[in-house]
């Protein structure tokens, strides 16, 4: 439950970015308390979260944002640690001369 919209994955999918809040919340190396309803409530923004699930299910191939949103979203991939994601969008952001 990310801001009061729940979201659905496998816990695969959030413990593959090794090195980051979220494998580290989900793989057990840290106690997590479920709300009644089995939710983890995570108080982050719900819509942007919608992007850092698809770049953990499918890879940053599959991030498919508007200029608007790439900002956001790169905080969101800093909060929760994915390196990977972050070093992505920054190159989407930043991108390098030719």
């Amino acid at each position: 439950d990310i801001e009061g919209v729940p979201h659905h994955t496998q816990r695969r999918n959030l413990v593959r970015s090794g090195d980051s809040m979220l494998s580290a919340l989900y793989s057990g190396l840290f106690s997590s308390e479920s709300q009644e309803d089995g939710y983890t409530f995570i108080d982050r923004d719900g819509t942007l979260f919608t992007h850092v699930l698809a770049y953990l299910r499918h890879g940053p191939d599959h991030c498919h944002l508007h200029d608007n949103q790439l900002q956001s979203v790169y905080r969101e991939a800093k909060y929760f640690g994915l390196q990977d994601l972050q070093d992505h969008f920054k190159a989407l952001c930043d991108p390098q001369p030719q």
